[in-house]
């Protein structure tokens, strides 16, 4: 019988980590940025976290969805830096 053998690679969960942190750092600043009506530095922060794991789930079912979705969220929030559209 074959027993599966799993191996856990330290660089590559700190590497993902800091990924995650960083999305999650440009998430935070566009939430405190963009809104008319300020938000609270908690509800910002809930909206960071939401989004890190929610690009983490999407990196584990399917890299291809969250490269999309990171396009499509880094393009909605330039379009509306800029007044897109007018």
């Amino acid at each position: 019988m074959n027993e599966a053998t799993y191996t856990f690679d330290i660089w590559e969960a700190v590497i993902r980590l800091l990924k995650y942190l960083i999305e999650a750092t440009v998430v935070a600043i566009i939430a405190y940025l963009l809104p008319q009506n300020k938000l609270k530095p908690s509800e910002i922060g809930v909206i960071a976290l939401t989004a890190a794991a929610v690009f983490s789930i999407f990196d584990l079912i399917s890299p291809s969805i969250s490269a999309g979705a990171r396009q499509g969220v880094g393009l909605g929030a330039g379009f509306r830096l800029v007044g897109f559209p007018a």
